[in-house]
């Protein structure tokens, strides 16, 4: 018998049989399996730029393009790469301006088109994902 996906959780399952003569050779009681919470991938390290790089008009000047790069995480089948535009104000929310989903083999992102980081400040991501059959499984923290 073929069980569906089992999620975090205790599941209990029992046998029951019977002869063909009829007699009751059902289990005496019922069995128990634990199925633990699946660990989340670790965030990625060894990011590039670093934090709190500051790109000013003489860098822009002088190169046209950015590159983002990652270490690679284990156990993730693709990378989400983001970049954010910060939020100003208390109850602004940080604006997406590129998401671009990448295979495990790639730990870079290559950016020509700087006018997209026009002005204000930004943030960029990189997730580890996990798939299970086609579907999101896990992903990093």
């Amino acid at each position: 018998m073929q069980l569906p996906r089992l999620y975090e959780g205790t599941y209990y399952w029992t046998v029951n049989g019977r002869t063909y003569d009829d007699l009751d050779i059902s289990a005496l009681q019922p069995n128990m399996l634990t199925v633990g919470a699946v660990e989340k991938l670790a965030r990625p390290s060894g990011g590039s730029p670093e934090n709190k790089t500051v790109f000013g008009v003489e860098y822009l000047k002088k190169s046209r393009e950015l590159v983002f790069r990652w270490n690679s995480v284990k156990g993730a089948d693709r990378y989400v790469f983001r970049i954010l535009r910060k939020g100003s104000g208390m109850f602004a929310k940080d604006e997406p301006v590129i998401e671009q989903t990448f295979p495990a083999n790639v730990n870079s992102f290559d950016m020509k088109d700087l006018a997209v980081l026009a002005r204000g400040s930004f943030i960029w991501t990189v997730e580890g994902q996990s798939l299970f059959e086609g579907d999101l499984f896990l992903c990093g923290v």
